[in-house]
């Protein structure tokens, strides 16, 4: 965390130091993020969301978390860990490249991807991934091709393959210290699974297209 204050704050010392110490000056760093073309233009609209918000509104916020926590406390009591998917969404980069490249990004294929992640922090717990199994996909069925028109868009006009091999990957989670035994859960499994990570674990061989 360090070196990336030091990284941020060394285009921004002089706007802050003009404004003198305290908020104000902690206000006028934080904005100048905003425009900040070191910053990927996602990661910039990201932070400036930050500008919608007061402090008394964190305090709400954290006031909320802190009752619902305790309700997921109560429930994860009743459970030794929880299983969930990795990930929602095999996207193409390019697919993640146009909503994050417009005049006004946006992010939803991460807020997809982050939906049984997100959490995690918020509830402090602890999570381990591991390689699950194989996804087979054909792009050239309709019912594919209805839930996905743009990439089979996109996969022909590169020259890609329209049957593809993905990974599937499952997510062990479990409440803050309990990280030892939830990889011993974690390594019986993926011993089960005789699979390890990326394309080679999974006896998949990468597929390289054109892009645009």
């Amino acid at each position: 965390y360090s070196g990336i204050r030091a990284f941020l704050d060394k285009k921004q010392h002089k706007a802050a130091a003009a404004a003198g110490p305290g908020t104000e000056g902690a206000l006028v760093q934080q904005r100048a993020l905003y425009h900040d073309d070191r910053l990927l233009p996602v990661t910039r609209a990201i932070i400036a969301g930050a500008g919608k918000f007061t402090a008394t509104d964190v305090y709400d916020d954290k006031a909320r978390l802190a009752v619902l926590a305790a309700a997921a406390r109560k429930q994860l009591a009743t459970v030794d860990c929880l299983l969930v998917p990795t990930v929602l969404e095999h996207y193409l980069l390019q697919e993640i490249a146009d909503t994050e490249q417009q005049p006004t990004p946006s992010w939803p294929c991460n807020a997809k991807n982050g939906r049984f992640t997100n959490f995690v922090n918020l509830l402090d717990m602890c999570g381990i991934s591991i390689p699950s199994g194989l996804l087979h996909v054909d792009y050239s069925t309709p019912e594919a091709a209805a839930t996905a028109a743009t990439r089979v868009e996109r996969l022909k006009a590169y020259g890609g393959p329209l049957k593809v091999t993905l990974p599937f990957g499952v997510t062990l989670l479990a409440p803050a210290w309990r990280d030892e035994w939830l990889w011993e859960v974690a390594g019986a499994m993926e011993a089960c699974t005789g699979l390890g990570c990326g394309p080679a674990g999974h006896g998949v061989t990468p597929v390289v297209v054109g892009r645009e």
